[in-house]
């Protein structure tokens, strides 16, 4: 998170017993409202595997007597969706309504469970063929101006822009190399499409994907996608695509979802709590 930290007010917490630190809770202030980190997708409590159900459930209850005393006059909270646990654990969202927390925001998001692979659609499998003939190329890439160039008129078409710059995303890229990777489809050394990939212990999470309208009309993305998806099959649980909803969940931007679907993807939930 240090890379932002200028944009936000940081007020992370620790789950400590007895001296012992358990688990961290990204956070940050703002108007009196503390919220599970915004610079970050998701997050919540982080813990390791020896923290059990009533500690989460006293940490919760710890916290709610925390914002009262420290006079915060609401808790936003995303606890982290369980494609990219470790272990089972969903004893937050149990939590989280424990003590009185609602769900202000529902977002559908795609993923691929390896362990139970869907087919591509017949659109899908001809943008691949389509890219094949044309002899794009999947390389991994660190040329970060081109590949936010593409983005961002890509995103024009949506009405909105990147949250990163080129530089940020060297930046994330320089920190955790193994982690944080551009992968793209190029022909002639021309990124046509592009894919950022944050690599957890257990699912490979794709974000920021774009294309060219050259690249949309050779098949450049089904293609790189694709590639992507596969190489990660027998490293991750999971390939998950993000969420295909806007307006903080109201509405389903339904030619991405059904995008998503092609590849074999299908909707878990992105929940997000308000106390």
């Amino acid at each position: 998170m240090d890379y932002h930290s200028d944009r936000f007010c940081d007020h992370s917490l620790l789950m400590m017993r007895n001296g012992a630190l358990l688990g961290v809770f990204p956070a940050n202030e703002r108007d009196n409202t503390l919220y599970s980190h915004q610079g970050l997708t998701f997050g919540g409590l982080v813990h390791g595997p020896k923290v059990y159900a009533s500690d989460i459930l006293a940490f919760y209850v710890a916290l709610k007597k925390y914002l009262k005393k420290n006079q915060f006059q609401e808790l936003v909270c995303k606890p982290t969706p369980y494609p990219y646990h470790e272990v089972p654990c969903e004893v937050q969202s149990y939590a989280l309504s424990m003590i009185g927390a609602k769900i202000i925001e529902r977002h559908m998001s795609t993923g691929i469970c390896y362990c139970a692979p869907l087919p591509m659609t017949t659109m899908r499998k001809r943008g691949i063929n389509k890219a094949q003939k044309n002899r794009i190329e999947i390389l991994d890439s660190e040329d970060w101006n081109q590949y936010i160039q593409v983005l961002s008129k890509t995103l024009r078409r949506h009405n909105t822009t990147p949250k990163h710059s080129a530089a940020e995303l060297a930046l994330l890229h320089e920190r955790f190399p193994e982690r944080i990777k551009l992968v793209t489809a190029q022909k002639d050394g021309i990124i046509l499409a592009g894919i950022l990939l944050f690599l957890t212990k257990t699912a490979a999470h794709s974000q920021y994907i774009c294309a060219s309208q050259e690249g949309r009309e050779l098949g450049a993305l089904d293609l790189l996608m694709s590639s992507v998806i596969e190489a990660q099959a027998n490293q991750k649980r999971w390939f998950s695509f993000g969420i295909s909803t806007e307006q903080d969940g109201s509405c389903i931007n339904f030619g991405l979802l059904h995008q998503k679907e092609g590849f074999g993807g299908r909707v878990f939930l992105h929940d997000v709590y308000r106390l």
